[in-house]
C-alpha cells in the first residue's frame, strides 16, 4: 500500500494507548462493533478508524494532521507516566479541536448540513446542477484547519485538567473519541462559544483530559492539575457518554470491559438518544424553540464538576425575562425562548443587557408558521 494511503480519523498514537492486554505488541486492540453487536479481540490498530485517502489523495490534509499528532504525542506520554511538569495545554487543545472535526461521524453530519444547503439552493436559486457546490472531506478539513486559530482563541479560556482513574474499571475510547458535553445548557447546542462547555478525551485506560468552563462549574475538590476519580460509578457514567457519542466502534484494552459495555448497552438504547427532528424559529439575538434539530441531552449527573448555584440563578432570571414577552397562545403550545449565552460576556453582563431593554417587544416570529410546526 502506498505511504499515507490508509488515513486515520482517530490517530494510531491514541489507539495504541488502549492496545489489547492479551496482545503480543501494542499493534492490536479489542473492539465492540455497534452495528453488528459483536465483540472482536486483537484486531489490528492499523485497520481501525481509517479509510483509503479519507482526506484526499494529494496528502496535504493528512500531512498537516500528522504535525499536530507529533506535537501532542510527547504530552500524552508525560501524562500517562505521571509527569506533569510543563504539560503543554496549547498542544493538547489544538489536538482536541482537530479531533472534534476530523472523525467520520463529524463528516457525516457535515453531509447532512450540505444536503440541507443544496435543497435551499435548488429552491431559492433554482439551481439544478449541484456539482459546483459539492465539497469533499478534503475541502471541509481545509476550511476547518484555516479556522483553527479562531477556534483555539475561543476555547483557550477553558480550564485544563487531567483526570486520573483510580478505580478497577477502565476508560473506553471510540471512533468519535472527544465528548462534547454541556450540563449548563442542556436544551441548546451553541457550539464552541456557548457557556458551560465540557470536553473530555480519554488518552489511556486510566487517563483522560478535560477542558471545562470554570465560570460555570466548580470542582468537587479543588486541586492543581489533577482530578482523581475513585468512584467506579463516575467512570461508568463517563463511559456511557463515550458510548453515546460513538459512531460504530468502542475500543478497550482489557476483556473485563466486555461486561461493562454489555451493561451500558442494556441501560442505554442509542435510538432513544437520537436526534429530535423539528424546526427552529429565530432572529439575530434569540431563538424560539418549538422543537429542534439537536441531539437529545443525556444527563449523567457527573460529580467531579457541579454548576455554581449563583450562575444557575442568573441563567434562570435571563430566561424568565425573555419568556415573559411570549404571547400566551405560543406558551400554551409549548414554545419557549432559548437564549445563546456566549463566552464573550459574563453571565452578569448578559443579565444587565437583558434588563436594560435589550429585548425588542415586537412579534418578529411568524405565528402561523409556529402553529403549523406545533401541530406536527
Amino acid at each position: 500500500m502506498p505511504s499515507n494511503k490508509n488515513q486515520h480519523f482517530v490517530p494510531q498514537l491514541l489507539l495504541r494507548n488502549f492496545s489489547s492486554d492479551s496482545g503480543k505488541s501494542k499493534n492490536s486492540i479489542n473492539t465492540y462493533i455497534l452495528k453488528n453487536k459483536k465483540f472482536i479481540e486483537n484486531v489490528s490498530i492499523k485497520s481501525q478508524c481509517s479509510k483509503n485517502y479519507f482526506y484526499g489523495k494529494n496528502l496535504i490534509i493528512e500531512k498537516k494532521l500528522q504535525v499536530y499528532e507529533r506535537n501532542v504525542d510527547p504530552e500524552f506520554k508525560k501524562i500517562i507516566d505521571n509527569d506533569y511538569n510543563e504539560i503543554s495545554k496549547e498542544k493538547i487543545l489544538y489536538f482536541l479541536i482537530i479531533q472534534l472535526f476530523r472523525t467520520e461521524s463529524t463528516l457525516n453530519q457535515s453531509e447532512i448540513s450540505k444536503e440541507c444547503f443544496y435543497n435551499f439552493l435548488k429552491e431559492k436559486l433554482e439551481i439544478q446542477d449541484m456539482k459546483d457546490y459539492l465539497f469533499s472531506n478534503e475541502i471541509y478539513m481545509e476550511m476547518m484547519l484555516e479556522e483553527i486559530k479562531k477556534w483555539y482563541s475561543i476555547l483557550e479560556k477553558l480550564k485544563f485538567k487531567i483526570i486520573k482513574n483510580k478505580t478497577k474499571i477502565d476508560f473506553l475510547i471510540s471512533d468519535n473519541p472527544v465528548i462534547a458535553y454541556n450540563l449548563f445548557r442542556k436544551t441548546l447546542n451553541g457550539g464552541f462559544r456557548e457557556k458551560g462547555q465540557i470536553f473530555l478525551l480519554p488518552i489511556s485506560p486510566k487517563d483522560m483530559i478535560i477542558f471545562y468552563d470554570s465560570e460555570i462549574y466548580k470542582e468537587k475538590i479543588n486541586t492543581d492539575i489533577l482530578l482523581i476519580i475513585e468512584d467506579t460509578k463516575e467512570i461508568r457514567k463517563i463511559n456511557e457518554l463515550q458510548y453515546i457519542v460513538s459512531n460504530n466502534n468502542l475500543f478497550f484494552a482489557s476483556n473485563k470491559s466486555i461486561k461493562i459495555i454489555n451493561k451500558i448497552i442494556k441501560n442505554i438504547l442509542k435510538d432513544e438518544i437520537g436526534f429530535l427532528g423539528d424546526t427552529i424559529l429565530k432572529n439575530s439575538n434569540s431563538y424560539i424553540y418549538a422543537k429542534t434539530y439537536r441531539r437529545k441531552f443525556y444527563d449523567i449527573k457527573l460529580k467531579i464538576l457541579t454548576i455554581k448555584s449563583s450562575k444557575l440563578k442568573i441563567k434562570r432570571e435571563i430566561e424568565k425575562i425573555y419568556n415573559s414577552i411570549l404571547p400566551k397562545e405560543l406558551k400554551s403550545k409549548g414554545a419557549h425562548f432559548e437564549i445563546p449565552l456566549f463566552t464573550d460576556k459574563t453571565l452578569e453582563e448578559n443579565l444587565k443587557k437583558v434588563k436594560s431593554g435589550f429585548i425588542v417587544k415586537e412579534k418578529w416570529w411568524d405565528l402561523e408558521k409556529l402553529e403549523e410546526i406545533l401541530k406536527k
